[in-house]
C-alpha cells in the first residue's frame, strides 16, 4: 500500500513559473540586478494594495521594523512588544536602541490587548509594536490606537503574518505609521527572504530608501558620494522583486484559498470535543498564516505533535517559547518563568494545524483525524 504524502504545515506556493522564469530571465539579460524596474512595480502595486502611499522594499522584516524604530530616535525610551511573537521583534527595539518591554497577551485571542498594554505604559514608552499573530489583528485595535493617541505613542505593526487581512475594512499595514511585512519561506507570499515597509509618511519612506542603501544621500552617483545616514545594505535585489510582483498578483487567490482550508477546519474541528479555535474576532477578516487552536488544559502538547506527526501530519505553536523565556532574554532582560502567566498557560496548549494552499479537504481531514486520535491517547490526555 502506498503511503499518503505528508501534510506539510507550511509551503510556499508559486504559479505561472513560466512567466516568472521568462521575467528573471529579463533581469539577467538586462545587467540591473539592484534598484530597476521590478523593485518599482513591487513596491508600486504593494502600496497600491495596502491602501498606503508608500512602500518600500527591504531585505527583511526585521530591517523594516529596525528602520522605523531608528526613525523614532528612541534613545532608550521605551517600546512595548507582546512576548508572544517571534524573537526578531523585540530585537529590532534593542537594535535601534530602544528599551524592551515585553508584555501578557490575551488567553483568548493571543494578542496584545488594551488593558494589558495601559498596564505596560510609562511617561517613557514611545511606540507600541502591534504583532497582527497568525495573520488576525487584534480585537482591541481601535482601543489600542486611541490609548496610543491619548498617550502620544507611536503604533507600529508587525505584518510578518498579515499579507491581506483586514480590520474593520482597512488592511493591515496602513492601521498606524508603519507596517512591516516578511516575506520569509514560510509566509503567506514569499520572495525567498525580504521585507516591505508600509507608510503614508514621506519622511519616513525617505529615510527607509536611504538606510537600505548604506545611507545614500542625494548626489551625481545616486547619493552614494553623499551618505547622510548610518545605513545598512538592506535593499531588496531585482531578482527577488520578480517573485516578489508575481507572488502579489496571486495574492487573492492564495488568500481564498487559505481561508477554504480555514473554513474547513472549522467544521471538521466542531466534532472534536476540548479543541477550540483562536477566534480573530468579528472586526477581523484575518489572512490565516496559520490555523491556531487551544487543546484542553493538561494536555501534554510534545506527545500530541509526535502523534501527529507519526500519522504524517506536521504541527508548529505560535510561539513556543515566547519571548521572555528566551535564553538570551533571560540574560539581557532578567526574565524568567511566571513572568507572564496568561501567555504562559494558554501558549503551552496551542497547536497550529498544517495551512497553506495546497492543504486539501482529505488534509484537512486527515489533520483533523490525527489530532483527534492524538488526544485520545493516555499520555496527551494527562491518564498516567
Amino acid at each position: 500500500m502506498t503511503t499518503p504524502e505528508p501534510v506539510r504545515c507550511a509551503r510556499p506556493a508559486f504559479t505561472g513559473v513560466p512567466e516568472i522564469l521568462k521575467d528573471v530571465e529579463a533581469v539577467l539579460r538586462s545587467g540591473r540586478l539592484m534598484m530597476g524596474p521590478f523593485l518599482q512595480a513591487f513596491e508600486s502595486e504593494f502600496a497600491a494594495f495596502v491602501g498606503t502611499k508608500h512602500a518600500v522594499a527591504l531585505s527583511s522584516c526585521t530591517a523594516a521594523l529596525e528602520t522605523v524604530l531608528r526613525r523614532l530616535e528612541l534613545g532608550g525610551r521605551e517600546v512595548v512588544v507582546p512576548t508572544n511573537t517571534f524573537i526578531a521583534s523585540g530585537n529590532a527595539v534593542l537594535y535601534a536602541g530602544g528599551t524592551l518591554v515585553l508584555a501578557d497577551t490575551d488567553p483568548a485571542s493571543l494578542q496584545l490587548s488594551a488593558a494589558e498594554l495601559r498596564r505596560r505604559l510609562t511617561p517613557r514608552t514611545a511606540a507600541v509594536l502591534l504583532v497582527h499573530l497568525g495573520g488576525a489583528v487584534s480585537p482591541d485595535l481601535d482601543e489600542i490606537a486611541a490609548l496610543c493617541r491619548e498617550r502620544g505613542v507611536v503604533l507600529v505593526e508587525d505584518c510578518a503574518h498579515a499579507h491581506g487581512a483586514a480590520f474593520k475594512g482597512r488592511r493591515a499595514g496602513s492601521l498606524g505609521l508603519a507596517g512591516c511585512f516578511s516575506f520569509y519561506p514560510t509566509k503567506i507570499m514569499t520572495t525567498g527572504s525580504g521585507g516591505m515597509l508600509t507608510t503614508d509618511d514621506d519622511g519616513l519612506a525617505e529615510y527607509a530608501r536611504s538606510l537600505r542603501l548604506h545611507g545614500r544621500g542625494e548626489g551625481r552617483r545616486g547619493g552614494l558620494d553623499a551618505i547622510e545616514n548610518l545605513g545598512n545594505d538592506w535593499f531588496l535585489d531585482e531578482v527577488r522583486c520578480v517573485l516578489g510582483v508575481h507572488q502579489l498578483r496571486g495574492l487573492p487567490a492564495a488568500l481564498a484559498a487559505r481561508r477554504r482550508v480555514a473554513a474547513a477546519y472549522g467544521r471538521l474541528l466542531a466534532s472534536v470535543p476540548g479543541v477550540s479555535p483562536v477566534d480573530p474576532g468579528a472586526s477581523c477578516e484575518p489572512s490565516f498564516y496559520k490555523y491556531m487552536v487551544l487543546l484542553p488544559p493538561g494536555t501534554d502538547l510534545a506527545d500530541v505533535s509526535r502523534r501527529m506527526l507519526e500519522a504524517g501530519v506536521e504541527t508548529e505553536q505560535l510561539y513556543w517559547p515566547p519571548c521572555h523565556l528566551q535564553p538570551v532574554y533571560q540574560r539581557l532582560l532578567k526574565t524568567r518563568a511566571g513572568d507572564f502567566p496568561q501567555a504562559e498557560a494558554s501558549l503551552g496548549r496551542q497547536l497550529c494545524l498544517p495551512l497553506h494552499p495546497g492543504v486539501s479537504d482529505d488534509d484537512a481531514r486527515r489533520a483533523v483525524d490525527a489530532l483527534r486520535s492524538a488526544l485520545a491517547a493516555p499520555k496527551a490526555s494527562g491518564a498516567r
